[in-house]
């Protein structure tokens, strides 16, 4: 039975975490894994991750900032051996319960470039977030020497493009910091 664990800096789960992570990402959207570590460490910075586990095996995870007013899922990933079977929607679920009533934010890569795009925007859209087509948003690079990317947001309890412009601008101030600047 899959249970869903809040992940702390000496949490066993974080090498298996760093696999996925720099397994599921490309390095433009992804923070060097040392920097996710010290995140998590840090009591003055809102970022949060939590697993899914089944029996001491990790299933996947998902990392999330808390901002005022929203939360921003930064990474979501499930073991490529376990897709399909339900987990990461258990695991998006139990996150979104989890935020009551608090706007979700998130980036997607734009879901022409691929089929793989286009299956997560797909999966977003069918629990209930919406695509936001008509506003244009760069993800600022991870690295000094990174590049941007261009992306999508899409939001969930969140219906006004203004709004999720704003909480994207929060996203590209607060995330994108190098972490010296935290």
């Amino acid at each position: 039975m899959i249970e869903y664990c809040d992940v702390l800096p000496d949490s066993g789960l974080l090498n298996d975490i760093e696999l996925l992570y720099t397994g599921s990402f490309p390095p433009a959207e992804r923070r060097n894994f040392a920097n996710v570590k010290i995140l998590l460490g840090r009591e003055d910075v809102p970022f949060k991750m939590i697993a899914a586990v089944d029996e001491g095996e990790l299933q996947g995870f998902l990392s999330y900032w808390e901002f005022d007013g929203f939360k921003y899922i930064e990474h979501f990933a499930v073991d490529v051996r376990k897709r399909g079977n339900g987990i990461g929607s258990s695991l998006l679920e139990h996150f979104i319960s989890d935020c009551g009533d608090s706007p979700i934010v998130l980036e997607v890569e734009l879901p022409e470039t691929s089929y793989d795009a286009r299956r997560r925007v797909d999966f977003y859209m069918r629990h209930c977030f919406i695509i936001w087509k008509r506003l244009n948003y760069v993800q600022p690079p991870y690295e000094k020497d990174g590049e941007p990317v261009v992306m999508r947001l899409m939001s969930l309890k969140m219906n006004d493009q203004v709004k999720v412009a704003e909480m994207g601008e929060v996203i590209r101030r607060e995330v994108y910091k190098s972490i010296e600047e935290y």
